[in-house]
């Protein structure tokens, strides 16, 4: 079963409990996940009017337009991109390697040994 690029997987065809795997088709990096909620914060929907007021005095909001949106992500994606250089020049980002190198090197590289 897929739903929005994720695929759910039985295991077993007969299975008494419902156990699943879950592979995630459209991943972000976490670059990706930072610059969103950058935009998110920056790009409200709705923008107070300067020049027009409510019944009772308050301000009246105004939808954003298409172009505000596109310059508001712009400059999301600018601050997140440079967040990330900035840490990587800290050196306060390290890579780990790929899961699967993780588990052909055994036990050991993960912190499981188990014998300490």
């Amino acid at each position: 079963m897929t739903n929005f690029g994720v695929d759910f997987v039985p295991l077993e065809k007969d299975q008494k409990t419902k156990h699943c795997l879950h592979h995630q088709r459209i991943m972000e990096s976490h670059i990706a996940a930072y610059a969103k909620e950058v935009i998110k914060s920056l790009a409200m929907q709705y923008k107070p009017s300067t020049t027009e007021f409510g019944p009772n005095g308050d301000q009246i909001l105004l939808e954003r337009t298409p172009e505000e949106l596109t310059i508001l992500i712009d400059r999301g994606i600018s601050i997140a991109e440079q967040t990330y250089q900035r840490l990587v020049a800290k050196g306060w980002l390290a890579e780990v390697p790929p899961l699967t190198e993780l588990l052909e090197a055994g036990e050991s590289s993960v912190g499981f040994s188990g014998g300490q």
